[in-house]
């Protein structure tokens, strides 16, 4: 029996699409294999894992920091929630010594422990930051969660990339006056 030519399955029916799936799906997983030390990339160039930094913050907190509000942990985020923040509307937020996982805009960015344990940072106030914050580093700051619309993502300027399905997801993020950042690292 002769090998089936290649070519044939491309050109048209269920099995091409069936084909493409398995092409994309194999390139989707060598691409986050590439990726894998940041999450989505970085607008600050490549990761630079750095070590918690002591004294950031007014609590010790080992490993990638959290994220709270009151005494309820956000960051990492409990297994059950789902990732929606819109409950949470309003409410003032602490950050302490959280991972920074990429930094897709401006004066946005990621923290958490990874792509299904993050939350979106938007940095706030009057011009820009007298600091870059960089992927790898470690961060504390206070801020308010707030609820935004779908278009928030691309308003920001993050990408399917970068993250934009799961901000989108989450319908609020951090809002962050950039005073109260604190780069550990």
């Amino acid at each position: 029996m002769a090998a089936p030519d290649l070519r044939s399955l491309f050109r048209s029916g269920p099995a091409r699409t069936a084909a493409i799936i398995v092409v994309l799906v194999v390139a989707m997983l060598l691409v986050r294999g590439a990726t894998k030390d940041d999450d989505t990339g970085s607008a600050s160039g490549t990761a630079q894992p750095l070590a918690p930094a002591q004294g950031a913050g007014d609590r010790p907190v080992d490993g990638d920091g959290q994220v709270t509000i009151g005494s309820t942990v956000i960051v990492p985020h409990p297994a059950d929630d789902g990732g929606d923040l819109r409950s949470y509307r309003g409410q003032q937020a602490e950050g302490q010594q959280v991972l920074v996982l990429s930094v897709p805009a401006d004066e946005g960015f990621w923290v958490g422990s990874g792509p299904l344990d993050r939350i979106w940072v938007q940095m706030s106030g009057p011009g820009e930051s007298g600091f870059v914050v960089q992927s790898g580093q470690h961060v504390s700051f206070t801020g308010t969660v707030v609820e935004h619309d779908r278009g928030f993502a691309d308003r920001v300027g993050v990408n399917m990339l970068e993250g934009a399905a799961r901000l989108t997801s989450e319908g609020a993020h951090l809002e962050v006056p950039r005073s109260t950042v604190v780069l550990a690292g």
